[in-house]
């Protein structure tokens, strides 16, 4: 269609013109059929030269389309009698030049126009062409197509040079943009933490991958770009879902405040949340968070205070936090005159055991003894190993003989067989009581 547009249609028109001015007698001494034929060589040619008139061409490619292109418009205008009258051919030629190549087609146009027009000049003075135009004012004429039709190619150079530097000044804009996201969305990927923005309408205007794996976003929640929707989506997921509501519509309240807090969720993930406000030419525009999985450090460092205070073969209190429960027992009894225990237990006999059935039976039974003590005990109570075969429990009781039942209940429970990878052990036991109260006695009971 677009050769139609530029070649043939004008082409068409041209010869309609031809015929109209032959049949008034105004167009020369040449027949129709040969005004047409010239028509029709000059349109091929420019058809076949317009392929050296691009962007890439080299000038000397372009000056050798141009003047063809010039020339064949020149030999058409100056054959019919209409010379220098007729200079709109010129137009039509930059027209498509400065379409085709680019500004720097306008200048190389400009010259062949005004070489054509003074060759047709020399062809009516030597009479090889008529004119219409009165002779004494032809070359007047002709001088005045040169400068109309020089200013007009040169304002059109100059607009389309205008439209090139607009275009590129826009292209290397675009390209900054695009490389500036493209750093921007790169640096966002590349980091362990969940990145989100929202403007303050609520529309999520940028996130990372990193975020939507951390919170399992679906993609019409992230295609919505509706902050509300995805809060509503996480909340099934929290262990406090009021609490994350609470903060985010009190920092949404609040555009120029900061946070950093701690999310739950029910499947025992921990994210530490931090928000700050997003700013643009001081302005804030919307709320910058960043979410980071924090589970395995907190679970390490459990671990870790784990390790630190229980015994890493029965799990019981150690020693540190058995001197610590003790500590609170002893305040708590002098603040309130409760009465707590202390029970020492020990195994008689447990280096035998040890000897005849080896130090791996000897562990497990420590584990079940610890096991059973355990359960005789009530939620607040403390059970903690001291030593090899040595345990200490530290209770609250309503009076003394209350101490003095439980060993006995846990003395019971310790003469029942112990059943040690499919054979039984019978362990011996012996446990003190000590009342952490004046005036109270100490009794110490044995199997």
């Amino acid at each position: 269609m677009g050769r139609v547009a530029t070649v043939v249609v004008p082409s068409m028109l041209t010869g309609g013109a031809f015929v109209v001015l032959s049949r008034l007698g105004l167009a020369g001494h040449l027949p129709l059929w040969a005004l047409l034929g010239m028509l029709i060589a000059a349109s091929v040619m420019g058809e076949f030269t317009g392929r050296y008139v691009h962007l890439d061409a080299s000038t000397r490619g372009l000056h050798f389309a141009i003047a063809v292109q010039s020339l064949s418009v020149s030999a058409i205008i100056y054959a019919i009698g209409w010379g220098p009258t007729l200079a709109v051919g010129y137009l039509f030629i930059v027209a498509r030049a400065l379409d085709e190549a680019g500004a720097r087609a306008w200048r190389i146009t400009l010259l062949w126009a005004t070489i054509s027009i003074g060759l047709g000049q020399i062809a009516i003075v030597v009479g090889l062409v008529p004119t219409y135009v009165p002779a004494p004012y032809v070359h007047g004429l002709a001088v005045l197509t040169v400068l109309g039709v020089g200013f007009v190619i040169s304002l059109l150079g100059a607009k389309t040079e205008e439209s090139r530097l607009a275009l590129a000044e826009r292209d290397r804009a675009d390209a900054e943009v695009r490389s500036a996201l493209s750093l921007l969305t790169a640096t966002l990927d590349s980091t362990a933490d969940g990145i989100l923005v929202v403007d303050r309408a609520g529309v999520i205007t940028q996130f990372n991958s990193r975020f939507t794996q951390m919170w399992h976003l679906p993609e019409d929640v992230l295609a919505s770009r509706d902050d509300g929707a995805a809060i509503e989506f996480v909340l099934d997921q929290l262990v406090r879902p009021e609490m994350f509501v609470a903060k985010v519509e009190e920092l949404y309240a609040h555009p120029e405040a900061e946070s950093d807090d701690t999310v739950r969720f029910k499947d025992g993930r921990v994210f530490e949340r931090h928000s700050l406000p997003q700013r643009v030419d001081g302005t804030v525009v919307g709320r910058v968070w960043s979410f980071r999985d924090v589970t395995d450090r907190n679970r390490l460092l459990d671990e870790l205070e784990h390790q630190a205070f229980h015994d890493s073969l029965t799990g019981l209190a150690n020693r540190a936090l058995l001197r610590d429960r003790l500590e609170q027992a002893i305040a708590r009894s002098r603040r309130s005159a409760a009465t707590v225990a202390v029970l020492f237990c020990d195994l008689d006999g447990f280096k035998m055991i040890n000897d005849t059935l080896g130090h791996d039976i000897g562990d497990l039974l420590l584990v079940e003894v610890a096991r059973r003590l355990e359960r005789g005990l009530r939620d607040g109570d403390t059970a903690a190993r001291i030593g090899g075969d040595e345990f200490a429990l530290v209770v609250d009781v309503a009076r003394p003989g209350d101490a003095v039942d439980l060993a006995e209940r846990l003395l019971d429970s310790l003469r029942k067989p112990f059943v040690i990878e499919g054979r039984e052990v019978v362990a011996r036991a012996s446990i003190g009581v000590d009342i952490v109260n004046p005036g109270a006695a100490v009794a110490v009971l044995g199997t």
